[in-house]
């Protein structure tokens, strides 16, 4: 059986969004297992019983967020 991980990139102002974003994912996505976040900051969110993993990311002035994403993924 195979889970389902999301994936967020929330730097900056972006990381206003996060806690409405994983409570949607926790409620709608099927088999969702854990959530990675890459951001400056370690996001405070109560996400119940589904494991928050914080990846340390920096922000980036833009394109370099769009063009760096992959070698985010695989670092």
């Amino acid at each position: 059986m195979t889970g389902v991980g999301l994936v967020v990139m929330a730097t900056g102002r972006y990381q206003r969004f996060l806690p409405e974003l994983v409570d949607t994912a926790r409620r709608h996505v099927v088999g969702l297992e854990r959530v990675f976040v890459l951001s400056e900051r370690r996001p405070s969110l109560d996400s119940g019983d589904l494991p928050v993993v914080w990846l340390p990311w920096g922000h980036a002035p833009w394109p370099l967020p769009t063009l760096m994403r992959y070698s985010a993924l695989t670092a």
